[in-house]
């Protein structure tokens, strides 16, 4: 099992792609707030769960906006 496999992961994942295919057929006045808003939420709840499993494997996946443009100290 890859650490990225854990079952979890693999749970939350597979809600999101559901939420997602789900939030599609949202009215329209919805799209835009709740949507977002679900949308959002779900997909930040999984990248911390992937950062969390990172980490417990001893390997780092930051993402972008958390790198630092200098070296490192």
């Amino acid at each position: 099992m890859q650490i990225s496999d854990t079952p979890l992961l693999v749970k939350t994942h597979d809600f999101n792609v559901w939420l997602l295919n789900h939030t599609k057929r949202f009215p329209k006045h919805f799209r835009h707030t709740l949507t977002e808003r679900l949308e959002r939420l779900a997909l930040d709840f999984e990248q911390s769960l992937t950062l969390a499993n990172a980490v417990r494997g001893h390997f780092c996946i930051w993402p972008l906006s958390q790198q630092s443009g200098g070296a490192a100290t």
